[in-house]
């Protein structure tokens, strides 16, 4: 997408926005999944200038195909064979059988499922990213003291302590940059796409949740992201002036229900 003036497409969706601003349910899942979409869009082909990645369509194409697959495997023959199975196991009156082989049928079929996976996952591996990151900040300190101990016991002199914080920082910063380089290297190696890549994973969630005013989980995790990414430069500089504006103030109403949700949890008793 170029820099400039925006499409009619856009400029509608950004009325609409103006107009509901989450107000609206099926205007909810239109502006997310339009944010969503158009976000991970412009994220991929920045990306895709500096790495040697697929067309966008091909992309979208390949995610698409894995959506379905997942569905497939949750709702297809197989599962239903292996769900009938545990379900005889478990009930030996048919009415009983055919109870439960429904209540399964309405959770497999839930709309929520595919989105749910998405931004669990996410949240995981969001956590993973802070225990690496409080590692780093750990292991930098102790890297630093055990250094500068040393050197004032060899030069018989004394590190002031201003120069040791300015090296923890430093060291810290650097491990943190390894350590997620590795992570992310190790998820996307050993877990297949797209489920260890989180731009696909966002993307996915965003696109299948079938109402994230609901399911805030997929907004806080798989939009959001999104968002604040193609806020960013230089992908930012080629968004349409509305288009930039429009996200955001969507990330700003994201940021609002999210504090609603902690002061509720907060005063909850």
């Amino acid at each position: 997408m170029e820099g400039g003036k925006s499409t009619n497409w856009m400029r509608k969706t950004i009325e609409k926005f103006e107009k509901y601003e989450f107000v609206n349910p099926k205007i909810t899942v239109e502006l997310v999944q339009s944010a969503g979409y158009v976000s991970a869009q412009n994220i991929f082909e920045s990306k895709s200038q500096e790495n040697d990645l697929p067309k966008w369509n091909e992309f979208s194409d390949i995610l698409e195909s894995v959506r379905q697959e997942i569905v497939d495997d949750l709702r297809g023959q197989i599962a239903q064979r292996i769900a009938s199975g545990v379900i005889n196991k478990t009930f030996k009156a048919e009415a009983d059988r055919k109870a439960a082989n429904q209540q399964v049928t309405l959770v497999l079929r839930y709309g929520h499922l595919v989105c749910a996976i998405c931004a669990a996952l996410l949240e995981f591996y969001q956590k993973i990213d802070e225990l690496t990151d409080e590692m780093a900040k750990t292991l930098a300190s102790n890297i630093v003291d055990s250094v500068v101990e040393t050197i004032e016991k060899e030069k018989k002199i004394r590190i002031e302590e201003f120069v040791k914080t300015v090296v923890k920082k430093l060291l810290e910063r650097a491990l943190k940059k390894i350590f997620k380089t590795l992570t992310t290297k190790m998820r996307e190696i050993a877990i297949p796409l797209p489920w260890g890549n989180k731009l696909a994973l966002r993307i996915i969630g965003v696109l299948t949740c079938p109402d994230p005013e609901k399911h805030f989980e997929v907004m806080k995790y798989c939009l959001k992201p999104l968002v604040e990414e193609c806020l960013k430069e230089p992908i930012k500089d080629q968004l349409p002036k509305d288009w930039e504006v429009f996200l955001k103030s969507l990330l700003k109403r994201i940021e609002q229900i999210e504090a609603s949700l902690s002061r509720a949890q907060v005063t909850a008793p």
